[in-house]
């Protein structure tokens, strides 16, 4: 291993349990916040956005309070959890019609038509138009991330930054969901080799219910 990253490494497991204790302890609204933004640190580190006592999504930014504004444009590029939200109620409206809403649960990245089409009606709920016959719009979405908590944790070093949002993930108990919509844990033991090994899926950590 280079010993620029295995410094990191030991460096950020020393620092974990005491990022996670900040980070739980630390937890404020985020409709305090989006009033007094001045309070949301300016520098580099990890995020938390908190459903009750649960951790819903974990990040890491090299400047904490832009990152936190651009969870709040609502643009499909750069407001993930906006975009998880306006999944889950699309999803929940086609289990209700009876349309198999898990398929909009997962990611979109191919160019099918049904692919196509799935993504503009996530994309839609976005913005914020009164498409008719919607359950869920963007106000709803807003509103529902305002109710949430966020707290931050400052990190200046980028290498750590991203070992920690790795072992944040983990230790504050986050998941993805797999390709059928089901929510599963986001580290799976593999083994290649006749040796075992842990593989993160970093790449879609959150969980929203």
């Amino acid at each position: 291993m280079d010993n620029r990253v295995e410094d990191a490494f030991k460096k950020t497991r020393a620092s974990v349990e005491k990022a996670m204790k900040e980070l739980r302890e630390k937890r404020r609204e985020v409709k305090y916040w989006n009033e007094n933004k001045p309070n949301i640190c300016k520098c580099g580190g990890i995020y938390v956005f908190w459903n009750a006592e649960k951790a819903v999504y974990v990040g890491r930014a090299r400047n904490i309070l832009r990152r936190y504004n651009q969870h709040f444009l609502f643009n499909k590029n750069q407001s993930p959890l906006a975009l998880k939200f306006a999944k889950e109620a699309l999803a929940k409206e086609k289990e209700k019609e009876g349309d198999g809403g898990k398929k909009y649960l997962i990611a979109h990245y191919g160019q099918s038509n049904d692919e196509n089409k799935i993504r503009k009606e996530i994309e839609d709920r976005l913005k914020d138009n009164d498409i008719k016959d919607n359950d869920i719009k963007a106000k709803d979405i807003k509103e529902r991330m305002n109710a949430m908590k966020f707290s931050f944790y400052k990190e200046k070093n980028t290498l750590q930054q991203y070992l920690l949002e790795i072992f944040c993930s983990i230790g504050l108990g986050t998941v993805i969901l797999d390709k059928a919509g089901d929510e599963v844990c986001n580290i799976e033991e593999q083994e290649e080799n006749g040796e075992s090994f842990y593989r993160y899926k970093f790449y879609n950590s959150f969980r929203t219910s």
